[in-house]
């Protein structure tokens, strides 16, 4: 744990940290989406007043997906038309766990669940993304009244089948899974959302979805 996955640009991050898929009837699914955020001891974020609101983004459609992934889009991506949306504030969060002291302090872990249903025979296809917001900044200009934070995504299914291939970033000057967020140049990857004079390469990792959790029958 350490302050970069705190966040070290101008929001904190928010992390997927499990995905649970029900059986309503054939079509009906139940999804749950628990995010976290994670803090410092003193509190950087939480309860300070800032605004700070979680918003959860359910996408069904391939070629959204797609621009969403690519890092490419400059407008905030529940713009885009979703299958849904769903906001909260993040002084809502509950705490969770302490984590412990390192050489950086001490770190807090927090959550709060979005809760939605869909029907996989309209939507056979669902990613799930999610990020910080502050809305209603009232500059009375549409693409200055709200500021989003790096945004964090997960296959959940692609054409009515459940992503069992996940991954992470590794970094290779700490020897540590790293959180921040990245962007990609061509096929490599480099920590923070955009390009810098300062370029620091990190590798991902794929590794089996253990974020869809729960008993899933996904055929009765």
């Amino acid at each position: 744990m350490n302050s970069e996955t705190v966040g070290l640009e101008n929001l904190p991050n928010l992390f997927i940290n499990t995905i649970k898929v029900e059986n309503i009837d054939q079509s009906i699914k139940l999804i749950t989406v628990t995010v976290c955020m994670y803090d410092e001891v003193p509190h950087t974020w939480k309860n300070r007043s800032f605004g700070i609101n979680l918003r959860m983004v359910a996408v069904t459609d391939l070629e959204t997906s797609e621009i969403i992934n690519s890092g490419t889009h400059a407008e905030e991506i529940s713009n885009f038309t979703p299958y849904l949306y769903l906001t909260k504030s993040s002084d809502s969060m509950t705490e969770m766990e302490y984590l412990g002291e390192n050489a950086a302090g001490e770190y807090k872990k927090f959550i709060k669940k979005f809760v939605f249903t869909i029907n996989t025979d309209e939507n056979p296809n669902l990613n799930i993304y999610c990020y910080c917001v502050i809305d209603n900044l009232n500059f009375g200009i549409k693409e200055f009244d709200k500021f989003c934070g790096p945004i964090s995504g997960e296959r959940v299914f692609q054409n009515g089948e459940l992503s069992d291939i996940s991954g992470y970033f590794y970094d290779p000057e700490t020897n540590e899974e790293y959180g921040g967020p990245v962007h990609a140049v061509g096929s490599k990857y480099y920590k923070g959302s955009r390009e810098s004079e300062t370029k620091i390469e990190v590798f991902y990792v794929p590794e089996d979805n253990m974020k869809i959790k729960g008993t899933v029958l996904w055929n009765l």
